[in-house]
This record gives C-alpha cells, structure tokens and sequence, in this order.
C-alpha cells in the first residue's frame, strides 16, 4: 500500500511541475527594428508568476507582427511559457 500511495504521490507532483504554463498579453515598446526582426521590451502586464524572472526583453521575428510597426510603437503580444518565453500573435497597439 505504501508503495502504491507514493508512486500516486509522485506522479501527482510530477504532472504538477510538467504543467506549468502561463499565457497572457502584455503590452511592449518597440525599441529597435531590423532587417527581419523587431526588438521589444515589456512596459506593462507583465505576469507575476513568470518563471523567467529577469524576462523583459525579446527579439520577435516580423512574422508574429499582423502589421508594420515603428521604433517607438506600443504593441501588444500573446505571452506564453511553459519551458521558455515564447511571443506570438503580435499587434500594434491604439494607446500606449
């Protein structure tokens, strides 16, 4: 019995650790363009519970981006973590 309560026990912790996940939508500046690429830097809703904790800032290639965007620009990016940071579904944002 003891054997059976432990493996049940371990399981359960281990599903609890594999699911970690947290999607949000935060809001970012875009600090630099290139070539493919856009540089953001989060400004605001960014999750407390992200594991990453020195997260802020990431390199996002154009193809996530539904339009152009400028150096300058306020967009608004659909966050997910589960082992890494991933930014996906990028748009520009009406207010900053």
């Amino acid at each position: 019995m003891r054997t059976i309560t432990t493996l049940l026990l371990t399981c359960f912790a281990l599903t609890a650790c594999a699911s970690h996940r947290i999607e949000a939508d935060p809001t970012f500046i875009v600090i630099d363009v290139g070539e493919t690429t856009y540089e953001i830097n989060v400004s605001s809703g960014r999750p407390d519970d992200l594991r990453s904790d020195n997260w802020h800032r990431s390199v996002v290639d154009r193809a996530e981006f539904e339009t152009e965007v400028q150096k300058g620009d306020h967009v608004v990016c659909h966050l997910t973590e589960t082992d890494a940071v991933r930014i996906t579904k990028c748009r520009k944002s009406s207010a900053p």
